[in-house]
């Protein structure tokens, strides 16, 4: 008798083991209580501030959504959003004065660099992430501006937070200062 419902037990859950699992997006939801902790530790993210009613960011979604993909099959995770209507709305307004979407905003270790303003296709997005994954990150970058400055060779640059020897770090990337690579828009 015990066998009898043991494989009755089985045939009626054994399709809930057999299934597939379903993955979870590649693209980290950020929120505003989540923003700054989630990317602080990261090298390189691109997020993506979004409204959920708007039809160019739902024009992007599936583009950047397997852009995601693709990196993710590599082993990198360097996609998130937010939502600028939802719990990411005080990050949007208050933080980075997001008021049109969709904007897609580089960060490097918890820092803004810079933002992403070349075409949204699929292709664009994984081109431009792999050039910036291809770059250096400097040491210093996600620290607090204090112990920024007190390393020799360091200066305040009115473009962005950080500059060394003739060379920019910040919206551009890493490269000769007051040079601009493709996709990218001074803000």
């Amino acid at each position: 008798m015990v066998p009898l419902l043991f494989v009755i037990a089985l045939s009626l859950a054994g399709p809930c083991f057999c299934a597939p699992l379903k993955s979870k997006s590649p693209v980290f939801k950020l929120t505003n209580s989540d923003f700054d902790h989630f990317l602080k530790d990261k090298d390189v993210m691109l997020v993506d501030f979004y409204a959920p009613w708007c039809s160019d960011c739902a024009k992007l979604k599936p583009n950047f959504d397997a852009a995601a993909e693709d990196f993710a099959r590599k082993g990198k995770y360097v996609f998130a959003k937010i939502d600028c209507f939802g719990e990411g709305r005080s990050i949007c307004e208050n933080r980075f004065n997001v008021h049109s979407w969709p904007q897609l905003k580089v960060f490097r270790r918890g820092q803004y660099a810079g933002e992403y303003s070349g075409y949204q296709d699929r292709d664009s997005l994984e081109r431009f992430m792999d050039s910036i994954l291809k770059q250096k990150v400097p040491d210093n970058i996600g620290q607090d501006q204090a112990a920024a400055e007190e390393q020799p060779g360091y200066t305040q640059n009115v473009n962005g937070p950080w500059f060394q020897n003739g060379w920019q770090f910040n919206r551009v990337g890493m490269m000769p200062y007051g040079q601009t690579p493709p996709g990218w828009k001074r803000g």
